[in-house]
């Protein structure tokens, strides 16, 4: 039978698990509940970047009540290895082969959200090593991208920034001709601006699309 546990919004248990995604503080829940309610009773693999206290990866495995949910940090708390269905790892952000290994050993994913340090250099990283890891149809995420935007913080705010790069990205997925040409700019010297580097063609074909929010990118992949 049924109960009123099926019917809870992902923002009702945000506010219940005390996740900062709930609609009060970043409103992340709205956007996540209408694209990923198609998958909620499906079988799927969720791959969040930072565990913190494990309040996010606990509220993902109450809305996804058939899924598997990963996670890594640099710190795992001892008590969140007993969520059923939640796999926590020690993992470093900054560490491209461990990231790589992570993904080889546990992908890939339906969904990838990244939570973790936020500094542009490690996220962008993060995006370049973990995207391969989603599955056709698949989407990733990127929050907090806001950071991007504070002075106070050059590890955010020295290009090339979070925001730059997609907005980047999204500029050659809607200039393929350019692309072809290998005349758009593809990354930043942090000393002269925009520089032109080789592009990645295999993103262009498997990115079908990028959207932008307050604080969030979301990213999905073509279908096969």
């Amino acid at each position: 039978m049924e109960t009123n546990e099926d019917f809870k919004t992902l923002d009702i248990l945000a506010r219940e698990n005390s996740a900062d995604k709930k609609f009060h503080l970043h409103d992340y829940t709205t956007t996540y509940d209408r694209v990923l309610t198609p998958l909620r009773y499906k079988e799927i693999k969720l791959f969040e970047l930072g565990i913190a206290r494990g309040r996010s990866h606990k509220m993902w495995a109450e809305y996804f009540p058939k899924g598997e949910i990963y996670g890594i940090d640099l710190f795992v708390r001892k008590h969140l290895h007993e969520i059923p269905r939640v796999h926590l790892e020690v993992c470093d952000q900054t560490d491209r082969e461990q990231l790589e290994n992570y993904g080889k050993k546990n992908g890939p994913f339906d969904v990838v959200i990244d939570d973790g340090c936020h500094h542009s250099e490690w996220t962008i990283q993060s995006f370049e090593v973990f995207w391969p890891t989603v599955k056709p149809g698949g989407v990733y995420f990127v929050e907090d991208t806001f950071f991007s935007y504070h002075k106070d913080l050059p590890e955010c705010y020295t290009p090339p920034t979070v925001m730059g790069y997609f907005l980047d990205l999204a500029n050659r997925i809607c200039k393929p001709g350019l692309e072809q040409k290998g005349s758009y700019y593809a990354g930043y010297d942090r000393r002269s601006g925009p520089k032109s580097i080789e592009v990645l063609s295999e993103w262009h074909k498997t990115v079908e699309s990028i959207s932008f929010q307050m604080g969030l990118i979301m990213l999905t992949k073509r279908g096969v």
